[in-house]
Formats: structure tokens, C-alpha cells, sequence
């Protein structure tokens, strides 16, 4: 079971990530609450000492279960702290009638914490906007953990870092590399229509690959591995241009960028069959192109957390 500590008294529990990731096959399309998910997360809340926990149902938009009401009857009982946030109306439906008036939803848009009357609860604590920082700090935590401090040469720009972070170090803890994983599909879901805006994935390290590779998975959607790009390309990689599909629109993924020369590069290389990458996901990012989508779980440019720098000298 996924769930994060927000701070002393508060656990943060997504239930899609736990849909996602506790099936046998993962598939982002899951977004039903059955009685294995029930059985769980209760399960979580009894396990943990804390006073609230907060329930994230983005994503969940059936409820096929009876269960789902005895789980919400149940977990009242249990005098804890509970907070619903991120409904659908199927959802909130249930809850709302399974519940008592001390019961508290989080209203998606203005953030607030309503109880079934209608009435504001808590008006000055904006639920989302803790999660969406903890989200951030996460990362980031994870990416300063796994910094080596020191002048690294990045080849591809032909400039200096002041460090480099180990993103691969982080895929080693399954807990970390599927945040990372479910985030950017997160990223990817809500920015952009996968049966609209583009076609496929494709990414251009081994890093960018292992990512790649499993989102594509989770989003059942193909990935096109343009692998190593750098100022050695030579003519022997032509076989995986032929692999590029014609006039289709394609996202990149990628582990970490500092000035977006691979990005660049694999948008030139697709452009050779008159297709075109619209935009990019990744774990962290510095500097990118400003005349395209680039979204990443953490910026690093002026950060205060992660001090990443590039020169174009050695310091």
C-alpha cells in the first residue's frame, strides 16, 4: 500500500496509485473502487497512528461495490480524522450518502472542505495545494539525496554542472521510481489528450527508456527509442529512424533536463519523416526549449532545495 506522510499528524494515501500498482497488470484506465482497495486502504489507516488522513480519489470515477459504503461507515467509526479530496460526482455521491454531517469533502473547485449540509468546515486550509507542494518536495528531496557534488561535463551541450544527480539511483526503491512513474502520468493525462495531441512516446537515454518503457505500459502506449543521442550519432543509426512513424506526433520522456539538447535533437530526427514531438514529461528539469510544452515533476532553475548550476566553464 502507497502512502506518504505529509507531517506529524497528517498520512496522504492515493487511491488510483494504489488501483494502479496493486493490480497484476498496471493500467492508468483503472478507476474502480472494489473491495480489495477497500480492504486495503482501511487496513492502512489501522496500521497508522496519525490524526487525518487524506484520501486522493483523482482519476476514480465508479464505485461497483456495496462494500464501498460499509468501508465509509466503517472507517467513521474509527474516529479518525478523514479527508475525501479530488471527487467525481459517482463518488462523492456514495460517500455523501453513507456518511454523517461531520464528514468533510474537499470542493474541487474552490478547494474548500464542505460538510453535507453545504457548510464550510474549514475554509482557511487548502487541502490540494498542501498535496501539490508535498508532491514537489518529494522529488526533490530524492533528487538532493542522490546528488554528487563536483564539476561534471555534460557533453552533448558542451558545458559544466556544478553536480550530478543519480535519477537512476532512485529507480532502486520501488516506493520512489512509481511516484515518479505515476506522477508523469499524471502530468501526462491532465496536460495533454493522448488520442489528440499526440500519437506515441519516444525518449533518447537509458534513463529516459526505463521510464519510458513503463509509462508506456501503464498509458498503453507505444514508445519509439531514439537511444543515446549526442554528438556521436553516426550513419549506422539509421535503422531506428525507419522506425519513426510519418506525420504522427509524438511526447518525449525524460529523466532530467539542463538545457534540452536531446529533446532537440530527437525533435529534429522525427522531423526526417514529417512528424514532430509537441512536448515533453520528466522527473526534473533546468533550463528547456521556451517555444514548447516542457513539464517535469521538479524545476530546478533558481531552486533553493537543489543548487544545480551549469557554466560554460570548469569551476
Amino acid at each position: 500500500m502507497y502512502s506518504y506522510r505529509l507531517n506529524e499528524n497528517s498520512l496522504y494515501i492515493p487511491i488510483h496509485m494504489n488501483k494502479i500498482f496493486g493490480a497484476e497488470k498496471s493500467n492508468f484506465e483503472k478507476d474502480n473502487i472494489d473491495q480489495l482497495l477497500v480492504n486495503d486502504v482501511k487496513s492502512e489507516i489501522l496500521k497508522l497512528q496519525y490524526e487525518n488522513y487524506i484520501l486522493d480519489f483523482a482519476w476514480m470515477k465508479f464505485v461497483n461495490d456495496i462494500s464501498f459504503i460499509k468501508f465509509i461507515q466503517e472507517i467513521q467509526s474509527l474516529d479518525k480524522g478523514l479527508i475525501f479530496i479530488n471527487l467525481s460526482d459517482v463518488v462523492y455521491d456514495f460517500i455523501k450518502n453513507a456518511s454523517s454531517d461531520e464528514f468533510l469533502c474537499s470542493d474541487e473547485s474552490t478547494t474548500k472542505m464542505y460538510n453535507n449540509q453545504g457548510q464550510v468546515y474549514c475554509e482557511s486550509v487548502d487541502i490540494l495545494e498542501i498535496v501539490a507542494e508535498f508532491k514537489i518536495d518529494f522529488v526533490k528531496h530524492y533528487l538532493k539525496n542522490n546528488s554528487i557534488p563536483g564539476p561534471q561535463y555534460l557533453e552533448s551541450s558542451n558545458i559544466w554542472s556544478n553536480m550530478y544527480i543519480n535519477i537512476k539511483k532512485t529507480f532502486v526503491d520501488t516506493e520512489v521510481f512509481n511516484f515518479f512513474i505515476y506522477e508523469m502520468c499524471n502530468l501526462i493525462m491532465t496536460n495533454f489528450d493522448k488520442n489528440k495531441d499526440f500519437n506515441y512516446l519516444v525518449c533518447a537515454s537509458n534513463n529516459g527508456a526505463a521510464l519510458a518503457t513503463i509509462i508506456g505500459q501503464v498509458l498503453n502506449i507505444e514508445v519509439l527509442y531514439l537511444m543515446n543521442l549526442g554528438p556521436h550519432l553516426t550513419l549506422r543509426d539509421r535503422e531506428f529512424i525507419n522506425k519513426i512513424k510519418k506525420d504522427k506526433k509524438y511526447l518525449f520522456v525524460f529523466d532530467f533536463i539542463c538545457l534540452g539538447t536531446e529533446l532537440k535533437m530527437a525533435k529534429t530526427i522525427v522531423r526526417i519523416k514529417k512528424a514532430d514531438v509537441v512536448g515533453a514529461v520528466g522527473v526534473a528539469k533546468f533550463l528547456a526549449p521556451s517555444k514548447m510544452s516542457v513539464l517535469a515533476l521538479a524545476d530546478l532553475y533558481n531552486d533553493d532545495k537543489v543548487k544545480y548550476e551549469v557554466t560554460v566553464r570548469k569551476s
